[in-house]
């Protein structure tokens, strides 16, 4: 059932840890190019950085399992957020091409990590009855946080700005950095799962 799934502290990890990757990286991306614009530079520029984004998200993949392997899903997703955060720290830092340019490589790399590891998370915390179930509730998360980071990302450009989508991003990894050692203290507490 919904409610069993929803008590356990690592089914809610994998859940938060997807949908803040596509949520965060989603909002940034889209935000991109119009910030770009504002700024003065040529649509190429922004296709440009967005190429470097695209790296940033698929080229991590070819290692992120063995990287799991080696460190775990939860360090994995740790290793996302801080992708994130290094991301908002770049484009707090400056405008320039090449601020956007790191900023959305770290961006992809933490989508990258953040997303392989919630993932990975995610198949250890059902049964295998249950795993429809768990996989709908997660995907279901994941692409709402992407649909409203898309409207958001729009909206917040012309409102508050480019800045204040870093320091959102920045809280946003800051809640999920807190999520990750209080829901990790629980998992500990919890007994394992009983296969179906």
């Amino acid at each position: 059932a919904i409610g069993d799934l929803l008590r356990r502290p690592g089914f809610v990890l994998a859940v938060l840890a997807s949908a803040t990757a596509w949520a965060t990286m989603n909002l940034l991306m889209t935000a991109t190019p119009l910030a770009m614009q504002l700024c003065g530079y040529p649509f190429a520029e922004a296709t440009w950085t967005l190429q470097w984004h695209m790296l940033g998200m698929y080229l991590p993949m070819l290692f992120s399992g063995l990287l799991i392997q080696r460190l775990g899903p939860m360090r994995v997703i740790i290793v996302g957020a801080l992708a994130i955060m290094g991301c908002s720290a770049v484009a707090l830092h400056g405008e320039t091409v090449n601020h956007f340019v790191v900023a959305l490589v770290l961006l992809g790399m933490g989508w990258s990590f953040l997303f392989s590891g919630g993932s990975t998370l995610l198949t250890s915390q059902h049964s295998e009855a249950e795993r429809g179930l768990a996989q709908g509730l997660h995907d279901a998360a994941m692409f709402t946080a992407m649909a409203l980071s898309s409207v958001l990302a729009g909206v917040a450009i012309a409102g508050p700005g480019w800045a204040r989508l870093q320091w959102l991003a920045l809280a946003v990894m800051v809640v999920l950095l807190l999520s990750v050692l209080v829901l990790g203290l629980l998992m500990r507490r919890q007994r394992p799962l009983q296969p179906a």
